[in-house]
């Protein structure tokens, strides 16, 4: 069973909506001028950010890209929010792109802190499910193993492949972590392997028995925001620490 899955991180960020909004009394009524005018102060503040950011790194200042990037988050999170936000809250919504900017009426923000809350419990849940199951395995595999896998989280997979031994390597980049690892798993089989998973970082891992063998399961993040999933099943795992050759 696999319980960090693409839906499951899906809803984690889903939990955290509550805590991007404010409520406003301006909300309780459709107004373009309300809307043009959220819009273009959160254009501004971005533009700003970005063009410090660029000075911090020595780098020209791109506005026409900036403010496409602007867009194009604005769009994600109005797609997000009608997609994930229950249809009974939403048709108390007197407009969806304010919401998707943040703000919400004082009766809409309260419903959504409610629902916000019943996901953040599902999600614990499944947490703590797998921290039991973890416990278990612990007995067996010992807490140093598993501990050490920790060291790929947020890492970036730059290379996976499968050795003539059977084995299965996965190779992780420094890029974020400053930490590079080589996770090599003994007689590896039931692969699943996306192509994107190269250059994707790793956001969650779950170590699980599989019968007599082990499952690692791996839930990764694209550069382009796509969620992809690597499992494998194996007779052992080693991770190493591969940062000073």
């Amino acid at each position: 069973m696999r319980y960090f899955t693409k839906e499951w991180y899906n809803d984690t960020i889903l939990a955290e909506v509550c805590f991007q909004m404010r409520s406003t009394s301006q909300a309780d009524q459709f107004s373009e001028k309300h809307f043009k005018s959220l819009y273009e102060g959160q254009k501004k503040w971005f533009l700003k950010s970005e063009k410090v950011i660029a000075k911090q790194s020595k780098v020209k200042f791109d506005a026409e890209a900036a403010e496409a990037a602007f867009e194009a988050s604005y769009n994600e999170n109005l797609e997000f929010i009608k997609n994930n936000i229950p249809a009974d809250i939403l048709a108390k919504v007197a407009d969806v792109r304010v919401l998707a900017m943040g703000s919400a009426s004082y009766e809409v923000f309260h419903e959504i802190t409610r629902f916000c809350g019943q996901v953040n419990r599902r999600c614990e849940a499944v947490k703590e499910d797998y921290d039991a199951e973890v416990e278990k395995l612990a007995e067996k595999l010992g807490w140093y193993k598993i501990n050490c896998l920790n060291w790929i989280l947020n890492a970036p997979i730059s290379a996976l492949e499968r050795a003539e031994n059977g084995n299965f390597v996965i190779t992780t980049s420094p890029e974020y972590t400053d930490v590079s690892c080589k996770v090599t798993l003994s007689g590896a089989q039931s692969i699943l392997c996306p192509d994107e998973l190269v250059g994707a970082a790793i956001l969650h891992l779950e170590i699980l028995p599989a019968g007599e063998m082990l499952e690692l399961n791996l839930l990764c993040m694209t550069k382009n925001g796509k969620s992809v999933e690597f499992s494998a099943q194996m007779n052992d795992i080693e991770t190493e620490d591969i940062t000073n050759g």
